[in-house]
């Protein structure tokens, strides 16, 4: 994936993928990537993407603060608190199809 050089923004919601670790390591390879949408199923998937893309600013809308997550002993709490709050972020992006009113 590192031929999208420019790519700042990418919105891989509604996707599934076999092996998210897998997926985070490509989307690591883009170098310019500053935004990311993406669903989380795992609470843990927001540390794996923030492990793999250094250079990530916002996740699903919430910008990821690096300073904070280096405190020393807070990261581990403000770590969780930005996890936590990621994935209810995804899921609650997750499109859900209107009802149709029976006639």
């Amino acid at each position: 994936m590192s031929g999208f050089l420019a790519l700042q923004t990418i919105n891989l919601n509604n996707i599934d993928f076999d092996n998210f670790e897998n997926t985070a390591a490509s989307l690591g390879t883009i170098p310019n990537l500053k935004n990311l949408y993406i669903n989380l199923t795992e609470e843990d998937e927001v540390g794996i993407i923030m492990q793999m893309i250094p250079g990530l600013e916002m996740l699903n809308d919430l910008p990821v603060d690096r300073d904070a997550l280096n405190e020393t002993g807070q990261s581990q709490e403000v770590e969780s608190a930005v996890q936590a709050e990621a994935y209810r972020n995804s899921a609650e992006k997750v499109d859900e199809l209107p009802e149709e009113d029976e006639e």
